[in-house]
């Protein structure tokens, strides 16, 4: 009856909860079962069979139960992907696993099939990605420069993505190390996938911070959220960088010219006006209902902020850059070289955007570097084409979007 509720409900967590507590020595028969049961849709497989695995794992103790768990593993070779979330469960439930004869062999067959798999560029993306993420059982001093080619600029994105969520479960400092090293030529997503990898840990937060610090990285690379986060911390290595950072940013250079422009948000602005400063100024890259192109983000979007932050991200557009929006340079095998922000991806291709919507697609097959050049595609220096009531004017039609 316990195994008829699994095998129905167990998506449920309460379900699950109650079920694990009721079943007592039967954890490991229940597990043997629902393993076997073919009928098991994949999403109850998922979390039953893992949460089961670590709960039985807790309790073995004698060879012969390691060998009834290894088993129940091997049922599932036709899912490898399970049979990899059920071994770490595994392992962070008892120690001793890792160094059973049995999952040793278990593992390391796992991980050559997956490297064969990773490696083959003929094989669909989605498969080389669950591949990869199954190198997750394996070390960086293995496989890491398996999964760093993964995630070149060529791999199709799905590869990419799960080449970078396997080395980020390394704890090994070189993983930072390695992803810094590359940080430009790493896409937005991936970028965002890295950063939020190398926060995770003291150690690669403190590269991180080093790297922006000595001007490796711009400051853009963290928020101002992400650097008051990290002042907060009580490790001294990452609070003095991060206190450091926020004084640097304080001092932007684009602060004159922010301090000149302040009159503008105490003079009265004209909607109408400003709507034509848009069209002559703004409308190359963006677009308001009919008016403009679509290359960067929605103005209305602004409005919500308030009029000092639409002057901020108009004058200083790269104070704090959102990584949807950040130029990138991309140069192809016969020399070519072109720009804009990162609007599509594939398998195979990418597309770039520019001023006036002007898109560029590329093959990956043709691309020798793609580098994020951690700028926003809109230029500075809007402040030489308009004076301060112009621009007040061009906010108050920015506030009277909808």
């Amino acid at each position: 009856a316990l195994q008829k509720l699994l095998a129905s409900s167990g998506k449920d967590k309460w379900i699950r909860t109650a079920v694990f507590s009721s079943l007592g020595s039967e954890a490991n028969n229940a597990l043997t079962s629902l393993a076997a049961d073919a009928s098991l849709s994949p999403g109850v497989a998922a979390v039953t069979l893992t949460e089961l695995a670590d709960l039985v794992a807790r309790r073995t103790t004698t060879q012969g139960d390691w060998n009834s768990l290894s088993a129940v593993i091997n049922q599932r070779a036709n899912d490898p992907a399970l049979q990899v979330r059920m071994l770490q469960a595994i392992y962070a439930a008892n120690k001793a696993a890792e160094s059973n004869p049995v999952f040793e062999e278990l593992t390391a067959e796992l991980i050559r099939n997956a490297r064969a798999k990773a490696a083959d560029s003929e094989a669909d993306p989605d498969l080389r990605a669950a591949a990869i993420a199954a190198l997750s059982l394996s070390n960086y001093a293995s496989d890491g420069a398996l999964l760093l080619g993964a995630m070149e600029s060529t791999q199709p994105p799905a590869v990419q993505t799960a080449a970078m969520a396997t080395l980020l479960r390394f704890g090994d400092d070189n993983v930072g190390r390695e992803l810094l090293s590359r940080w430009s030529m790493l896409s937005p997503k991936l970028s965002e996938q890295a950063r939020d990898g190398l926060l995770s840990r003291t150690s690669w937060a403190v590269l991180l911070l080093d790297d922006i610090v000595n001007g490796k990285l711009p400051q853009t690379t963290l928020t101002q959220t992400d650097l008051q986060r990290l002042a907060d911390l009580p490790d001294e290595a990452v609070r003095s960088r991060a206190i450091k950072l926020l004084e640097l940013s304080a001092g932007s250079s684009r602060d004159d010219v922010l301090r000149s422009f302040q009159v503008s948000l105490s003079l009265k602005g004209d909607p109408d006006r400003g709507a034509d400063v848009f069209k002559q100024h703004c409308a190359v890259c963006h677009q308001v209902g009919t008016v403009g192109n679509q290359v960067g983000p929605n103005l209305a979007t602004l409005k919500n902020r308030g009029p000092e932050a639409i002057l901020t991200n108009v004058l200083d557009p790269n104070r704090e850059v959102n990584p949807a929006w950040r130029d990138y340079v991309a140069l192809t095998v016969d020399g070519t070289t072109h720009n804009g922000v990162l609007v599509a991806e594939s398998a195979s291709s990418l597309t770039l955007r520019r001023a006036e919507a002007k898109e560029t697609s590329l093959l990956r097959a043709d691309l020798e570097v793609l580098r994020d050049t951690g700028r926003s595609l809109m230029p500075e220096g809007l402040e030489k084409k308009i004076d301060t009531q112009a621009m007040s004017d061009l906010i108050a039609w920015i506030m009277r979007l909808e």
